[in-house]
């Protein structure tokens, strides 16, 4: 059964990107999916808002891996 993301995910995702915990190329493998929770689609705003969780570092992280997000479609691609 699949539940709403919550807060608390965020965080910990949040801080696993964010940390060393996570290798690049793992991070390269799960770029993708991980992009997609970011795209206005996801429905993730107001979560984010309340949680703190800070987007635009996250897509950053993402970017120094390769893994490409284009605001504009919404989509995620890697270079790698």
């Amino acid at each position: 059964m699949n539940r709403p993301l919550s807060a608390l995910h965020l965080d910990v995702l949040q801080n696993l990107l964010l940390s060393s915990a996570i290798s690049d190329g793992l991070l390269r493998a799960t770029g993708s999916d991980i992009a997609s929770l970011l795209a206005p689609h996801a429905g993730l705003g107001p979560v984010f808002l309340s949680s703190g969780f800070d987007a635009e570092t996250v897509k950053a992280k993402l970017e120094v891996v390769g893994i490409i997000i284009d605001a504009s479609t919404s989509s995620a691609a890697s270079t790698h």
